[in-house]
C-alpha cells in the first residue's frame, strides 16, 4: 500500500480548496501547518485563508483578516475527507 508524503498531501488540500474558493491560483493561501495523524492514516493540513476569499456559492458573515482551516486528507488516496475551522491560538 502506498503512502503519499507530505508535499502531495499539501497540494491536495490547495487544489481542493482552490476549487472552493474559487481561485486562479494558490497564491493567496498560506501553509500554515502539516501533521499526520498518530495512526498515519491521515494528513492534517492548516491553510491560512484572506477572510475577503469567499466559497463560490457561500457567503461569508465572518470578519477578521484571515480565517485558518484544517483539511483532512487520505493518506493512502490523497482525497480531501473534510475541512473544519480552527480557531487561531
Amino acid at each position: 500500500m502506498r503512502m503519499i508524503g507530505i508535499k502531495e498531501a499539501v497540494q491536495a488540500a490547495l487544489c481542493f480548496a482552490q476549487e472552493l474558493y474559487g481561485l486562479q491560483d494558490a497564491e493567496r493561501l498560506t501553509l500554515e501547518e502539516v501533521e499526520p495523524t498518530d495512526d498515519e492514516r491521515f494528513w492534517m493540513v492548516t491553510l491560512g485563508i484572506p477572510a475577503a476569499v469567499q466559497p463560490v456559492e457561500l457567503i461569508a458573515r465572518r470578519t477578521g483578516a484571515e480565517r485558518y482551516k484544517v483539511f483532512k486528507v487520505d493518506a493512502e488516496t490523497g482525497q480531501v475527507l473534510s475541512m473544519k475551522m480552527r480557531q487561531a491560538a
